[in-house]
């Protein structure tokens, strides 16, 4: 009989925790597992290659204001409601706010939601940094096994204040997920009582996938025929692109031949071209958009730059290795499992003078960039931790 597993996650847009789960779920045989995907909204561009075998579902019980709620935070989902022009949505969500009702995880609303009445051998909190997505799992969905994964740092998220809240639903898990060594060693600071419960459990690539998609065309939008500087992730404050912009002020103030892209989109677009128009670097640092396929971008780059504030295991610099290009990231959580500094890549603190000052390197020092490719042309891609998954059973108690 077929394994049920159901995985909770508060959206599928383009991004790296959800390209690990879609990752994840391409190893998951059919035959196997009956999956369902459980989502507050369906929403998201990467929804359309969840594999059709797979059921998608949304959370019921919930009004439209807690669906956005949970997919955004209140200060983004007002902001979105100002720039939109709905006003009055706007001061609404200020009044929820104040009653805890936008994200409606401590709200009085949430226990009347209905339980789900399937039964499932495993439901997995896929996101479980969103506290609602957690305690949802925790108490409204019957399962033998319930895991909780976390793919960002929990000091960084509103998650460690709201543990303090939910010591019962914390207890209710067998298993937690975190996806570096490094957010290991944080989680048990914040939460010791549950080291026996935690492990390390790396995300999916899936370098056929990535190579093949590879060789699809690029278009970056320009005839440019310099050194191209590349980054990829979510326009918002974790990821560092107003840093990268001061970075790319300098680096053409000093005459530097180059090119600076940014594949992505997020709340941060309108404040991040504002700056970029500022600084005169309209030539020099391009917005891309949001791209389902970043590999022929990664694959024509010459240099990637993760210039992130906070991450657990950074996905897109995990993906730039695939490609042997020269990598630039900075000291977040799991860089020094990715990267031995100055031997495969350069790690360097989270600031716009150490960035430049690495960046100025490598656009100088070729062999160090020969170096770097060399190097990860040594690397084993392959080791991955599906029998963690496959044997979720065993968690059982």
């Amino acid at each position: 009989m077929k394994k049920k597993i159901l995985f909770a996650i508060p959206f599928m847009n383009v991004a790296g925790t959800e390209k690990a789960l879609l990752n994840m779920l391409d190893k998951l045989s059919s035959e196997e597992y009956e999956i369902t995907i459980l989502v507050p909204k369906k929403s998201g561009e990467f929804l359309k290659f969840i594999p059709t075998y797979i059921k998608i579902e949304e959370i019921e019980g919930l009004t439209e204001y807690q669906r956005e709620g949970i997919i955004l935070d209140a200060y983004f989902l007002f902001k979105k409601c100002i720039s939109e022009g709905k006003f009055f949505k706007a001061i609404g969500i200020l009044l929820r706010k104040m009653f805890n009702a936008v994200s409606p995880e401590f709200s009085g609303n949430f226990n009347k939601l209905p339980h789900i009445t399937t039964e499932y051998d495993a439901a997995i909190s896929y996101f479980s940094n969103r506290a609602f997505i957690f305690r949802y799992i925790a108490e409204k969905v019957n399962s033998k096994i319930k895991v909780a994964w976390f793919h960002i740092s929990i000091a960084k998220t509103e998650f460690e204040k709201k543990a303090k809240k939910m010591q019962k639903q914390l207890y209710q898990y067998n298993q937690y997920f975190v996806v570096s060594k490094s957010m290991k060693e944080e989680f048990l600071f914040n939460l010791p009582y549950l080291a026996d419960k935690v492990e390390v459990f790396y995300n999916f690539l899936n370098a056929d996938e990535i190579y093949k998609k590879s060789e699809m065309p690029c278009d970056f939008k320009d005839n440019y025929k310099g050194q191209r500087i590349l980054s990829i992730g979510r326009l918002d404050c974790q990821k560092g692109f107003d840093i990268a912009i001061d970075v790319a002020k300098k680096l053409k103030d000093e005459g530097f031949d180059y090119k600076w892209y940014i594949i992505g989109d997020g709340n941060q677009k309108i404040e991040l071209e504002r700056k970029i128009t500022k600084y005169n670097l309209n030539d020099k640092f391009v917005l891309l958009g949001a791209l389902l396929n970043p590999y022929p971008y990664l694959k024509n780059c010459v240099i990637y730059v993760q210039p992130s504030r906070y991450e657990a295991f950074c996905t897109t610099t995990n993906e730039a290795k695939l490609f042997f290009k020269p990598i630039i990231t900075t000291c977040v959580a799991g860089a020094e499992e990715q990267f031995i500094n100055n031997i495969n890549g350069k790690i360097v603190n989270i600031n716009s003078e150490e960035i430049y000052f690495g960046l100025k390197e490598l656009l100088i020092n070729k062999e160090l960039c020969e170096k770097f490719s060399e190097n990860l042309k040594k690397e084993n891609y392959n080791k991955n931790d599906l029998n963690k998954l496959t044997d979720l059973w065993k968690y059982s108690k």
